[in-house]
């Protein structure tokens, strides 16, 4: 049993990803020929947090510092609390420029709070929080930002969120996954200072983290973004010249 865990933990290491067929096909391993078996091993290890699972019947290696676990800071936390006290019934999630600094080559101070709310009650939150806070913006578009926006001042930024997008729930708190963030920085107006190159390497330094390639795929159909986003994932895990 304990060659078989050894030999599982081995294998994931040495790949990105796998499934049970990929290691019951591989030529190196011998110990088990059933998948009934094989899928209790990896069932034993995701419950134990040495393996996680990131697609349906897909695995990689399950170590914490392999996950994108941001810091919610108390302006964020406000902020939603206030908005969720106002529309209790609408879904919503709050995020912060900070956290997309570390995935970056040119480093931006980004101190900007993002309040993506359900698009029919978007513009009714921005007036909410507009009676609270000054320096608030509803989906600014790149010549508004250029124009009026800076990012190192704490803006809050109001945007529709996209049905059906890819969030957790952290502390009581709705946020997006780091899918839904990666495509939208690809996607959204107000994040054009990240695209292009600067979007490739953010792409290649979040294959650090775990990544649900199926999920952040489907939401990127949603956006109509899914063969660019693609494309730019599979090539991105290659290092920069």
């Amino acid at each position: 049993m304990s060659e078989i865990i050894k030999y599982i933990t081995n294998y994931a290491a040495r790949n990105e990803s796998f499934s049970a067929s990929d290691l019951l096909n591989d030529s190196g391993f011998p110990y088990l020929t059933k998948r009934t078996v094989m899928n209790s091993y990896l069932s034993k290890l995701t419950n134990e947090g040495k393996l996680q699972r990131v697609g349906r019947g897909t695995y990689v290696i399950g170590y914490a510092n392999h996950c994108f676990n941001p810091e919610i800071g108390e302006k964020s936390k406000r902020l939603y609390e206030f908005l969720k006290q106002e529309f209790p019934l609408v879904n919503m999630c709050v995020y912060e420029g900070q956290w997309i600094t570390p995935f970056m080559h040119h480093l931006a101070n980004n101190q900007a709070v993002y309040l993506e709310v359900e698009k029919d009650a978007s513009e009714y939150a921005f007036h909410k929080i507009k009676e609270l806070e000054g320096n608030v913006f509803y989906r600014p578009d790149k010549k508004e930002i250029e124009k009026y926006l800076d990012l190192s001042k704490g803006p809050i930024i109001i945007k529709n969120l996209v049905t059906e997008s890819p969030l957790c729930e952290q502390k009581g708190l709705h946020i997006p996954t780091l899918e839904k963030l990666l495509v939208d920085m690809y996607c959204d107006a107000d994040f054009y200072y990240l695209q292009g190159e600067e979007y490739w390497r953010i792409m290649h330094n979040a294959h650090q983290y775990v990544i649900n390639t199926s999920k952040m795929f489907r939401y990127a159909s949603r956006r109509n973004a899914l063969q660019e986003i693609k494309r730019i994932w599979e090539e991105s895990i290659n290092d920069f010249e």
